[in-house]
């Protein structure tokens, strides 16, 4: 079975600080590679270290999350002229998006949707595809994709939104990742449930969401647990659902597996 975790945090400390044995572990599970998304200037570098130690294996993406956007607003200009100089080392942009669950001061808002949309351009501009940060958020970020994105290579991150939402980016020609939280989580075994395996690609979100009850860590491995979970609610085998979200993720961020 291949599997491929497009959505982790290899960058962040937990994992970072015992980088072989989580990829060890990793390609012990099946994965054939991994995407690790920064979200802040700071460890944009690391990322790509990490892909370049890890060649053809680990993929990176870069990101300013939406929190960084509200905390730190000064670090924006040289995180976009970062992207620019790095754009050949990167498979994607993101995640990017808006986060209405930690960000509720209404001026700060503005101007993080301002820098939403700036990052959105940047994305048509470098021709990258994006992944989407939405918590509790959707239906506005959904708007401002599809008003300013040029593009359908669009890959929606931990969606929690409801079911008419998740119909919508679908035909956009939109993808979601199903993280591993799909064994504990209602609201992202709903999105397993309505998003076609066609469409579907497969996230951890390490080091976060773990499925593993008492163990907070989570890791790129633990795509094999999930994999089988997503199997039983589809009624088909977790070699399918591996296959098929891996070849889906290959082909979006043209990895050269």
């Amino acid at each position: 079975m291949r599997l491929i975790d497009t959505h982790s945090h290899l960058e962040w400390n937990s994992l970072h600080s015992k980088l072989d044995r989580v990829v060890q572990g990793a390609k012990e599970n099946g994965l054939v590679g991994i995407l690790t998304a920064s979200v802040f200037l700071e460890t944009a570098p690391v990322g790509l270290a990490i892909a370049k130690e890890y060649e053809n294996f680990v993929f990176p993406c870069l990101g300013f999350a939406p929190t960084e956007a509200a905390k730190k607003p000064a670090t924006f200009e040289p995180f976009k002229q970062f992207v620019l100089d790095h754009q050949d080392e990167m498979v994607a942009l993101g995640e990017i998006g808006l986060d209405y669950y930690w960000i509720k001061n209404k001026e700060v808002l503005k101007d993080v949707e301002k820098k939403f949309i700036e990052l959105i351009q940047l994305g048509n501009k470098i021709n990258k595809p994006i992944v989407i940060h939405c918590r509790d958020a959707e239906q506005r970020v959904i708007e401002l994709v599809e008003e300013y994105c040029t593009h359908d290579r669009v890959h929606m991150h931990c969606f929690s939104g409801p079911t008419y939402l998740i119909k919508r980016a679908l035909k956009n020609g939109w993808y979601f990742s199903v993280p591993t939280s799909v064994i504990n989580r209602k609201y992202h075994q709903k999105l397993a449930e309505t998003v076609p395996l066609e469409r579907m690609f497969l996230e951890t979100d390490a080091p976060f969401l773990s499925p593993i009850k008492g163990k907070k860590l989570n890791e790129p491995k633990n795509i094999a647990v999930s994999a089988v979970h997503i199997a039983n609610m589809k009624n088909t085998t977790p070699e399918e659902v591996g296959e098929i979200t891996t070849q889906n993720a290959i082909d979006f961020y043209s990895l050269p597996l």
